[in-house]
């Protein structure tokens, strides 16, 4: 046997040891069954144990003291989507989000309004206010002065008692003088002067979008 037929019988028993290679399925064939694939389940929600607006304010408000200074995240991060679901008018909305420390969501519901009133310029204010960015609180609330609900809300000094809070609240954050409690106590009584006022005025029953949708105040 010559030299050359014997490399040649050798490749050939070399190439009958390699396992062949599966049809690939045609690129076009494969994604034309894609529309075809059901898509995933989704995950189970259980039910809220917080279906109303009082009790999801009362939970906050007993477990939580009302913000004063920069929070360090949001308190409950799950109970941004419970709060959506209520269905309430923004300002009330808001109002639970900044109780649950969830600053970048309230502001972004108070900024889906299209003609926001005094009470959504106060809240912005106080989202300001716990935010630390103080010269943007006192602007807000210089714009929502002589209101209806600065009165209601501040009817002792109006507008000389909310920037005087800011104040106190700054030199907190600042230097350390002031006590917290005292004033997360005034906190807790201008948010919830909020909230009433925006309860009475567009009651706290389910409206017909949520935040994704904009509304005239």
């Amino acid at each position: 046997m010559s030299p050359l037929l014997t490399v040649f019988i050798v490749i050939l028993a070399h190439l009958s040891l390699i396992p062949s290679m599966p049809t690939a399925r045609p690129v076009m064939n494969y994604l034309s069954h894609l529309d075809q694939v059901p898509p995933p389940p989704m995950p189970y929600l259980p039910p809220s144990p917080y279906p109303t607006f009082d009790l999801l304010h009362q939970h906050l408000t007993s477990t939580y003291p009302a913000p004063v200074l920069p929070p360090a995240g949001v308190r409950e991060v799950h109970l941004t989507a419970r709060i959506v679901e209520l269905l309430v008018h923004p300002t009330l909305e808001a109002s639970l989000h900044l109780l649950n420390t969830d600053l970048e969501t309230a502001e972004y519901v108070l900024g889906n309004l299209q003609t926001p009133g005094h009470e959504a310029i106060m809240l912005r204010a106080i989202v300001a206010r716990v935010h630390g960015d103080y010269e943007a609180a006192r602007t807000g609330y210089r714009n929502g002065a002589g209101s209806d609900v600065m009165e209601r809300v501040w009817h002792e000094g109006r507008l000389e008692g909310a920037l005087a809070f800011v104040d106190e609240v700054e030199r907190l954050r600042r230097y350390g003088v002031a006590g917290l409690e005292e004033l997360e106590m005034e906190s807790g009584r201008e948010i919830d002067g909020l909230i009433r006022w925006c309860s009475e005025k567009y009651g706290k029953g389910k409206r017909a979008s949520s935040s994704a949708g904009r509304y005239d105040n």
